[in-house]
Order: C-alpha cells, then structure tokens, then sequence
C-alpha cells in the first residue's frame, strides 16, 4: 500500500512540474524580475510539454512606458509559448495591433552575427503578437548593418501575427521575417503571417521625410523562406492581409 501511496505522489508532482503557466511582463527594463527576458527564461524552465503564455501588464501605459530598450539580444524561444503584446491594456500604436515596443539601440548589430529581436529553432507551436520590433540604431556610413526580425529554423506551427493583434517590424536592414536551412530534411511546416506592417510605420506609410535612420532603414527582405512548406500570407479579408 505505501508503494502505491509513493507512485501516486510521484505522478502529481510531475503534472505539476509541467503544468502551463502564465508569465507577466510589468517592467520595461531589459532585465531583471518581471521583465520579458525574465518571462522568457522561465517559460523554457517550466518545459515544453505544454503551452505557456507571456502577457504584458506595464503599469506606465505611455509610449516610453511600454517601450523595452534591448541591451542585448533575448533568449531564444522555447515550444508551445505564446508572447502576445496585445494583451497590454493601452492603445494601439497607429493602425497595428500592436502594444508592446521592444526596441534596438545598440551599434553591435554591425557587427559578428548582427542583432536578432526574436528567435528559435527545433521548435513547436510559437505565437508572436502585438509586439513592435523597432530597430532605432542607424549610421550612414555603414551600409550593411546585420539586424534580423524574427528569425526560426527546423520548427512547426509557428504564428506571427492575427486579426486584432498584428506585429510591426521596422529598421530591421537585413530581414524582417527569416526561416532558412540548407538541408531540405530540415524544414519548418505550417507558418502563419497575418495582418502585420513590414517597413513601414505604425501608420502603415512609407516614411519620406524626417531622421534619415526613419527614411533608409527598410528590409532589404521583408520575408524570406527556404526549406518551409505550408505558409499563409494573409488571409481572405481584408484586416488579415499584411502592409
């Protein structure tokens, strides 16, 4: 009887160990307690069994308040994980669906690898939401600065963007949206792209006049696949497509 007693325990406390869970963004700062790097490493502690969700509760709901300046880039991402900016309660900025900026000032994505906002690879089930990747470094002078988007390889159902809570990307000189691997065995499957702004502002404008890193600093690629299969672009109404 205590045998059976012991195997029991041992069950429910390893449900629990890999229950879902919900991790709260309240501070802006790059890291620390309570911030998205912070949400994003204890999302890859808690495991991947099951679907764990990121939501943001920023008490300073002005623009500065809800704008996350990376020092460095975050964690990679781990499967079944939800990072959903929308479910901040502000405004929208512009016409997107996003809530949340986290911004790039840092000259290192001249540099080595660049400087990458989100990534992950060997992974299933990621959401991105309502998040405004801003890449806000700029020099003239060099013409080639590496800053990626979100960037994944090797992974299934991924979805970036929705109807109500779409992602801006801008500044991202290099790509926006990336997934690519030489060996065609290693493919990603079932990738979803709706209602986002892609190099333009929040607006959905091209910008023709202000600081010269708001005019040049567009994608050299928006989107940019090899080896993915099963991809939808926007959708058949009109809030799904992307700009």
């Amino acid at each position: 009887m205590k045998k059976r007693y012991l195997i029991i325990a041992f069950i429910f406390l390893f449900a629990n160990a890999t229950i879902a869970n919900t991790f709260f963004v309240t501070s802006n700062a790059d890291s620390g307690p309570n911030t998205l790097r912070q949400a994003i490493l204890n999302a890859a502690a808690n495991g991947t069994v099951n679907m764990d969700t990121i939501v943001f509760q920023m008490p300073d709901i002005s623009r500065a308040g809800r704008t996350i300046i990376l020092l460095s880039e975050l964690p990679e991402l781990t499967s079944n994980l939800v990072v959903d900016g929308s479910t901040q309660v502000a405004q929208v900025f512009g016409v997107s669906g996003a809530k949340i900026i986290i911004q790039n000032n840092n000259p290192i994505a001249t540099t080595g690898n660049g400087f990458t906002f989100l990534q992950f690879q060997n992974c299933n089930n990621i959401e991105i939401y309502g998040l405004f990747l801003f890449n806000a470094w700029f020099d003239y002078f060099i013409s080639t600065p590496i800053v990626k988007g979100i960037v994944f390889s090797k992974c299934r159902n991924i979805k970036i963007g929705a109807t109500g809570k779409g992602n801006i990307i801008r500044g991202t000189k290099t790509v926006a949206i990336r997934s690519q691997t030489t060996n065609a065995i290693d493919y990603s499957d079932s990738v979803s792209i709706v209602s986002n702004i892609i190099g333009h502002d929040e607006n959905g404008n091209i910008v023709t006049s202000g600081p010269i890193s708001q005019i040049f600093y567009t994608p050299s690629f928006g989107i940019q696949f090899k080896n993915v299969q099963h991809i939808t672009i926007g959708g058949n109404t009109t809030v799904e497509g992307n700009i």
